[in-house]
């Protein structure tokens, strides 16, 4: 029910994007008639839990003094100078991901300051996803005005989490001239990738 007011409200669309994490696009789908076999396989896409945190680097940190943007550690660890890698600054921000599961660290781990910390659910990228994200789920994709959205859906990362949103949007059907501002930006052939 809607902030908790007690009655849901069952409307119907034509055409919906669904962009969202693979779990919670299953959750919803459920339900649905004619879904299953998404809810399936979204289902199926297995995530783990991270720790996120972003701080000022020490002077002596590797983040800092090194030429390598990101370290990869035993543990499944990984620290970069985030303000490095995105091309912003000169090493002054560290960001350190590792498994939920990790001990904590002691705050001086992670340079003079903690700026934030956050937890990330993020999928895995195993051959049986690749099998369920590249061969499964384009069957169910884009039928019956359903159009799910998200990185799975194409890939692992931020850029495919994007396209993957054009390429709904394109398919549930976006004016001319956002076809041409997406030519004008060189993504146009993201709208003619989905096969009808």
């Amino acid at each position: 029910p809607p902030n908790g007011a007690g009655e849901s409200i069952d409307e119907e669309f034509d055409q919906v994007i669904m962009a969202t994490s693979a779990k919670i696009a299953s959750k919803i789908l459920v339900p649905s008639a004619g879904t299953h076999g998404a809810a399936w396989g979204l289902n199926n896409i297995d995530y783990d839990d991270f720790r996120v945190t972003l701080s000022l680097a020490d002077d002596k940190d590797a983040v800092k003094t090194e030429k390598a943007l990101y370290h990869v550690y035993p543990n499944g660890r990984l620290s970069g100078s985030i303000d490095r890698i995105l091309e912003v600054g000169g090493g002054l921000y560290k960001l350190e991901v590792e498994p939920d599961s990790n001990p904590e660290r002691p705050a001086k781990h992670y340079g003079s300051e903690i700026l934030a910390t956050r937890k990330w659910h993020h999928h895995r990228f195993s051959l049986w996803e690749l099998l369920l994200t590249h061969r499964v789920l384009p069957r169910f994709n884009h039928v019956q005005g359903l159009h799910i959205a998200g990185d799975f859906i194409r890939g692992y990362g931020h850029d495919d989490a994007l396209s993957s949103g054009i390429m709904a949007a394109c398919k549930a059907g976006i004016s001319a001239k956002a076809k041409e501002t997406l030519e004008e930006m060189k993504l146009g052939f993201l709208c003619n990738e989905i096969k009808e």
